[in-house]
């Protein structure tokens, strides 16, 4: 039974930090939009997280 949860608790965090590295990658584009002032572009790849 442990195994079983903790597997399920390792599937979590995986699939959370792959959330967190899709939103950082989106922010990092959108950072970079803002220093070449393309602010509306940056914006819209803001609202997709």
């Amino acid at each position: 039974m442990k195994g079983a949860l903790s597997m399920k608790k390792i599937e979590e965090i995986k699939r959370l930090q792959a959330e967190v590295d899709h939103r950082h990658q989106v922010e990092d584009e959108a950072v970079r939009l803002i220093s070449e002032c393309r602010f509306e572009e940056a914006v819209k790849i803001l609202e997709t997280i």
